[in-house]
């Protein structure tokens, strides 16, 4: 957390994305002035803007995609 604090408090942007947070580090974001988007991570009970793709879903499409034939992708 120290080093993220450290590189948030030296950067100068409007906004941040987070991917795959842990809760820790979803909750500091949300406590900062610069409004955050959590991509991924342990969303549930931080208040904090973000989306939980449906990963299992994801994972089996680009698998069966890459097994599919070259023709049919």
């Amino acid at each position: 957390m120290k080093r993220i604090a450290r590189l948030v408090r030296s950067s100068e942007v409007d906004a941040w994305v987070v991917y795959a947070g842990s809760r820790e580090v979803l909750r500091w974001f949300a406590a900062q002035p610069e409004p955050a988007f959590a991509l991924a991570g342990r969303l549930e009970g931080v208040s904090i803007a973000g989306t939980n793709p449906n990963m299992p879903a994801a994972h089996a499409e680009s698998a069966r995609r890459l097994a599919a034939p070259p023709q049919s992708r």
